[in-house]
C-alpha cells in the first residue's frame, strides 16, 4: 500500500510540476527557455511513468488479462525502470533541498520529504527484487497447498498465501512472503514492494517441496499411438 500511495504522490508531483513549467514557457520570451521547460516536462513524465511502472502494468499490462502469462523479462522490466526512476529522484533531491532551504515553507518541505521517501522505497524495493530474483532457481510457491501437504511451522510470520522462494537442492531455503498486494503475479518472478515482506529461511518448506520432487513420476517415453489399418 505504500508504494502505491507513494506512486500516487510523484504523479501529483509531476503535474504541479507540469504546471508550473507549462507557465513558465508560455511567459518565456526566449524559445531557448520555452523548449528547456518543455524537456523537463518529458523528463519529469518520463520519471513518473517509470516509477508507477509495475502498478501501470497491473492494470494496462497482460498482468490484468485473463489466460494471459507474463514473461520473465517483462516482469524485471517494470522492476528496472522503477530502480531508474528511483536514482533520478536521487538527483532531483539537491534541488528540492536548496528550495526548501530557502522557502522554508510547507510545500516545499513536504515535498521533500516525499521525494525522499520515494526515493528510499522505491530504490530498495526494486533492489530487493532484482537481488533474490538473481538466479534462475528463484521462482514462488504456493505456501497454503504446502502446509496442506506437509507440516510447516519455521514461517511464523508468512500469512500470505504465496512466498517467493529460492530453491535449492536442499534446505533450508530462503523465502519473502509478500503483502496483500502483489504485482507481475502472471510472472514466474512476481513483485512484492518493501515493506510488506516476511523473509527468513525454512527448512520444513524444503522438506515439503522436495519431498513433491522426488515422488513425482514422469514417464520415461509417452506411449505410441495404435494406428488404424
Amino acid at each position: 500500500m505504500l508504494y502505491i500511495l507513494l506512486c500516487s504522490v510523484v504523479l501529483l508531483i509531476v503535474v504541479i510540476g507540469t504546471v508550473a513549467r507549462a507557465t513558465l514557457a508560455l511567459v518565456s520570451p526566449s524559445p531557448g527557455q520555452r523548449l528547456q521547460q518543455m524537456v523537463l516536462v518529458l523528463v519529469s513524465y518520463a520519471v513518473g511513468m517509470a516509477y508507477c511502472a509495475p502498478l501501470l502494468y497491473l492494470f494496462f499490462g497482460p498482468d490484468g488479462a485473463p489466460g494471459k502469462t507474463l514473461g520473465v523479462d517483462n516482469a524485471r522490466l517494470t522492476v528496472y525502470l522503477l530502480f531508474a526512476a528511483s536514482v533520478a529522484l536521487l538527483f532531483y533531491i539537491p534541488l528540492l533541498w536548496k528550495i526548501a532551504a530557502k522557502s522554508r515553507g510547507f510545500w516545499p518541505m513536504g515535498q521533500l520529504t516525499l521525494v525522499a521517501l520515494a526515493c528510499f522505497v522505491g530504490g530498495k524495493s526494486a533492489y530487493d527484487h532484482l537481488t533474490f530474483f538473481n538466479t534462475d532457481q528463484a521462482g514462488w510457491a504456493d505456501i497454503a497447498l504446502m502446509k496442506e501437504i506437509g507440516e510447516i511451522t519455521d514461517m511464523p510470520g508468512c500469512t500470505s498465501p504465496v512466498a517467493f522462494v529460492r530453491f535449492q537442492s536442499s534446505g533450508p531455503f530462503e523465502y519473502r512472503c509478500p503483502g496483500l498486494i502483489v504485482f507481475n503475479r502472471l510472472s514466474s518472478q512476481p513483485f512484492g514492494p518493501w515493506p510488506h515482506n516476511d523473509s527468513g529461511s525454512s527448512q520444513q518448506l524444503a522438506d515439503v517441496i522436495l519431498k513433491i520432487k522426488s515422488e513425482a513420476k514422469v514417464p520415461d517415453e509417452f506411449p505410441e499411438k495404435p494406428t488404424h489399418q
